[in-house]
């Protein structure tokens, strides 16, 4: 659960200020988030009730190389086994269900969904565009069909809010 709600956001550092004025900071993301959709093909009988979707092949481990005013670096992906496994992405929702993750190569992931009678799906991720990418909402939409599932996707930015301001 703490690794699907992380975030890692940084904001450049703002320099020669004067006291008590007012500083805007603009954060942005440094993970990739994920949203899944769940549907069904007119005449499947599936319940997607409690339907558990799932990520598999992720790497849950990465080193934090350095922060500083030109970024933030990440490490090499850790290559030690059992770094890679199986993120939840959580459970059918109308509105989707979305995780954060750490950008990586998508090329051997892959959705696995079990439906609440232990029916399961599994479906690869689309090779395009072949990397998770920082600051980026990918967004897929999963199709159960009565021979398998397809899945389609879009990518966007991930569009950053202003949070307000505080002291």
């Amino acid at each position: 659960a703490a690794y699907k709600a992380s975030d890692l956001m940084y904001a450049t550092e703002k320099i020669n200020q004067k006291k008590g004025a007012t500083i805007s900071l603009v954060f942005a993301h440094k993970l990739s988030k994920i949203i899944v959709k769940l549907d069904k093909e007119t005449g499947v009988n599936a319940d997607l009730t409690n339907a558990e979707i799932k990520l598999t092949n992720v790497v849950n481990k990465i080193a934090l190389s350095s922060v500083s005013g030109s970024g933030i670096t990440l490490g090499a992906l850790s290559g030690v086994e059992g770094d890679k496994g199986e993120l939840t992405i959580g459970k059918y929702a109308i509105e989707g269900t979305a995780a954060i993750v750490i950008p990586q190569s998508t090329t051997s992931m892959q959705f696995k969904v079990t439906l609440a009678n232990g029916g399961t799906y599994t479906a690869a991720i689309p090779s395009d565009p072949g990397n998770f990418a920082p600051n980026t909402a990918y967004t897929y939409t999963l199709t159960l069909k009565a021979n398998g599932i397809t899945v389609t996707a879009s990518i966007a930015a991930w569009t950053p809010k202003d949070g307000g301001s505080g002291d």
